[in-house]
């Protein structure tokens, strides 16, 4: 009797160093992704995508320019730093593991991966401008798109009163 009280508590102590090892596991693998988000996403290209933001709103929305300081503070406050770099780690620790957290946080601090990280906002506007610009440059072809599928709908509309 003595062997079964024995064995039933050594087996739940192993239980539980089992699920605690776990969550310490959890716990690195976090780290880990916190510590690749903040080489990745520094407080340089935070303040950038801040800036971006006010910029686009403040472009769609010229009438609003003397109110630019009052975007940044809002969008500096509740897009804070910390806010997004502990959402970004989250995002990384769920799409990876600790395995590619590892090799990713190689990656960004080797010369080639700083150069990258350092580019990465310019890299990222560049390709935001592109898009604009084709965009704006194939606007001529959503007009007639959207009168097609407005007259289908209407269509459509039509055969379900008859």
């Amino acid at each position: 009797m003595r062997f079964l009280v024995l064995l039933l508590c050594l087996g739940s102590v192993s239980l539980y160093a089992e699920e605690n090892e776990t969550e310490i596991d959890k716990y690195d693998d976090l780290m880990l992704a916190l510590d690749l988000a903040r080489i990745i996403h520094s407080p340089k290209i935070h303040e950038d995508m801040i800036n971006q933001i006010v910029d686009d709103v403040i472009s769609g929305t010229p009438h609003m320019e003397p109110f630019r300081k009052v975007f940044h503070e809002f969008y500096s406050e509740y897009i804070h730093y910390d806010f997004v770099i502990e959402d970004v780690a989250l995002i990384y620790s769920e799409l990876f593991d600790k395995d590619d957290l590892a090799e990713l946080k190689k990656f960004h601090t080797s010369e080639v991966g700083k150069k990258f990280n350092k580019n990465a906002s310019a890299i990222q506007k560049s390709m935001l401008t592109a898009n604009m610009e084709r965009m704006a440059n194939s606007m001529q072809y959503l007009q007639p798109m959207l009168e097609e599928e407005a007259e289908r709908l209407k269509s459509l509309s039509d055969a379900s009163k008859n």
